[in-house]
């Protein structure tokens, strides 16, 4: 069995300040350095970022790297400049992401890798041709989280090279494993004792493969601790790193095991023909380790991802548009779209953080379309008010409106020759379904707040709407105000786009966006369940990729697939993943029609979520959009260093396709 080893290294680390990197270089990184001066084989994974900043403040250890690189005692790995949540921004970020890196290393080290350690384990498949362009001939990627969901998978294949297809490309495919590393540190720290880790190690070998993870994970956990939870103490006076060591030599004596770099794996390896697919309905973007570490901590938890998230796509967008932009400028942009600023970020680089912003802030959303108030309504179109219910009927589609839930969908649907077809999304009335668990009614068009330490607030309350006509779009517009707890004056505005058969629900009013306690979920979208076809059930949109990802939720031993995207993990942790919608959409539809939500991400980069599952002979399938989710990285006081939520534009369409 061949066994390798991967040592991630980051300074750039959330939780370690900046004034405590010179101590993690000693006691972290030389330690690697002089296992490999033994003899060891290991590969060392950094950003290009994280090299820079050891050569200004050790260079003498890049010199020692780049002496061990070029005896082809060690390997470099890449990742790119930064560490970023590639399946959450534009592809064009993560290109100038990877090939900045790969500037940094041949500048540095005199290399280009050829390994890569996808950032955070957080994969899909728009990844692999970005990688491929930047020269990357095989990917690292964690065992755990794809394995779950695709159990056809032979376990066996975790402990042998694979390739893995995404977009039309393949690429080699070797794995990380949560369990293997975490057994290794836990013997290094203490935990366990080493018979129970050779008990371990001996199971793994036993169970057959060509090739196995002995450590994939962090350089800085031993004899050094980064500080994110109170446990991570040393209680011994015993040298971590002299037990690492030992622990190397034990596995390289013996018989069954030889040590090597992941480049050379690759190299004595055919392939197999048939490529891996990661992701799944059920997890899109899969990433390391147990479940908690999901993609939604770097999205909309933390501090506040949500704006930081926002504030990036608004630079970007900006950058896009010129014909020319410095290196300089886009390293200031890869800097905070970094995964390390959105998880335990300490107080003083969040402080400093706020001073890297200053083009953001003044960018400025587009203004509000004005409403002509005293224009009539066309002769075809017609809009009616039934007490509670106002129906608008235009020759190319309908709509109903619920006044007594604050201007909830109850139908919305085309017309042909006339006559109005069945509705596609609206609500799903209470007594519906014959399963007591659903016995509620499900809208289209509201949010829901659920903070952690009160009751469930929503915008489905009472409220007297005035009806206007604006011209210029050529919509219906059905606007009300609401005051809603601590949230506050809310005003909502439902837009009926009669030429485009669109609706675009506008919300106005910050307490919705500064909430900040607990799950914030918005752009609710509930189909019709008599009007599609379980048979043929999908979605779709960009996770970082150019192409979109189509997800079946067809099943066929029952009605539908079962996913849910925003289901608890535990207490602590709100949902379990979620769509980047890297383009600003989703798709969710049948082999013959779909709906198209639309959220532009310079507006407000929330991320999308898809509940579907059986119930009895139907089913039920929604899709929404959360703006804030909650795990331990998150925080329930609000920061404002990185500017205000005024200029955050709370809006999203419908688009009958």
């Amino acid at each position: 069995m061949k066994v390798y080893s991967v040592f991630h290294l980051n300074l750039a680390f959330s939780s370690i300040e900046e004034e405590d990197r010179s101590i993690v270089i000693e006691k972290c990184y030389w330690p690697i350095l002089r296992l490999i001066q033994s003899g060891y084989p290991l590969a060392i994974e950094m950003t290009g970022y994280t090299l820079e900043t050891i050569q200004e403040i050790d260079p003498n250890w890049v010199d020692e790297f780049a002496r061990l690189l070029k005896e082809e005692k060690t390997e470099l790995v890449g990742s790119g400049y930064v560490q970023m949540i590639a399946p959450l921004a534009p592809p064009q970020v993560t290109e100038q992401n990877l090939e900045m890196g790969n500037r940094v290393y041949a500048r540095l080290l005199g290399v280009v890798p050829r390994v890569a350690l996808v950032n955070e384990q957080a994969y899909s498949p728009g990844l692999v041709p970005l990688y491929k362009k930047a020269g990357y001939s095989c990917l690292i990627m964690d065992w755990a989280e794809p394995s779950k969901d695709h159990p056809e998978w032979d376990p066996s294949w975790m402990r042998s090279v694979q390739k893995v297809a995404g977009e039309g490309e393949e690429i080699g495919l070797l794995w990380s494993d949560a369990i293997t590393f975490q057994k290794f540190q836990r013997c290094a720290h203490g935990e366990i004792e080493l018979e129970e880790y050779l008990d371990f190690l001996t199971l793994q070998l036993e169970r057959g493969g060509s090739c196995l993870p002995l450590y994939t994970s962090d350089g800085e956990v031993f004899d050094y601790r980064p500080g994110r939870y109170a446990q991570e103490v040393m209680d011994r006076d015993l040298s971590e790193w002299e037990v690492v060591e030992s622990l190397f030599a034990m596995v390289a004596g013996l018989d069954a095991v030889t040590f090597k770099l992941p480049s050379q794996i690759i190299a004595q390896t055919v392939f197999p023909e048939t490529a891996l697919r990661l992701e799944s309905a059920q997890t899109p973007i899969p990433v390391k380790k147990q479940k908690k570490y999901n993609v939604l901590r770097w999205a909309v938890t933390g501090r506040d991802d949500l704006k930081l998230n926002t504030l990036c796509w608004r630079w970007y967008e900006t950058l896009a548009t010129q014909t020319q932009v410095s290196e300089a400028e886009w390293r200031r942009l890869l800097l905070v779209w970094s995964s390390d600023l959105r998880t335990h970020i300490t107080q003083k680089r969040w402080d400093k953080l706020g001073r890297m912003l200053p083009a953001v802030k003044q960018l400025e959303l587009p203004n509000k379309k004005a409403v002509q108030s005293d224009a009539l309504f066309p002769e075809d179109v017609v809009v009616t008010r039934r007490g509670p219910v106002i129906d608008i009927d235009t020759p190319a589609g309908y709509m109903r409106l619920n006044a007594n839930r604050g201007l909830a969908i109850r139908a919305f649907g085309r017309k042909i020759e006339g006559q109005r077809e069945t509705s596609l999304l609206g609500t799903i009335a209470h007594g519906f379904y014959e399963d007591i668990s659903f016995g509620a009614d499900f809208y289209s068009g509201h949010f829901v707040a659920e903070p952690a330490s009160s009751a469930k607030l929503t915008d489905l309350v009472k409220v007297e709407p005035e009806i206007l006509w604006d011209e210029a779009s050529r919509s219906v517009i059905v606007c009300a105000e609401m005051y809603i707890s601590f949230m506050g004056k809310i005003r909502k505005e439902v837009c009926f786009q009669v030429e485009d058969l669109c609706v675009d629900v506008r919300y106005d009013g910050d307490g919705l966006v500064r909430y900040q306690d607990g799950v914030l979920r918005f752009a609710t979208l509930t189909l019709n369940p008599t009007a599609f076809d379980p048979n043929s059930l999908y979605y779709a949109c960009h996770n970082g990729g150019r192409d979109l990802q189509y997800h079946s939720l067809s099943h066929p031993l029952q009605t539908v697939r079962i996913v849910n995207h925003g289901a608890a993990v535990s207490r602590l942790v709100t949902a379990s993943t979620g769509l980047g919608m890297t383009q600003g959409f989703l798709l969710l539809g049948d082999q013959d029609k779909a709906i198209k939500l639309t959220v532009e991400r310079a507006h407000v980069a929330g991320v999308g979520q898809i509940h579907c599952e059986p119930v009895r002979e139907s089913y039920f399938c929604r899709a929404t959009v959360s703006l804030r989710e909650w795990d331990e990285t998150s925080r329930n006081e609000p920061d404002t260093v990185i500017g205000e939520y005024q200029d955050v534009m709370l809006s999203y369409k419908f688009n009958l396709l």
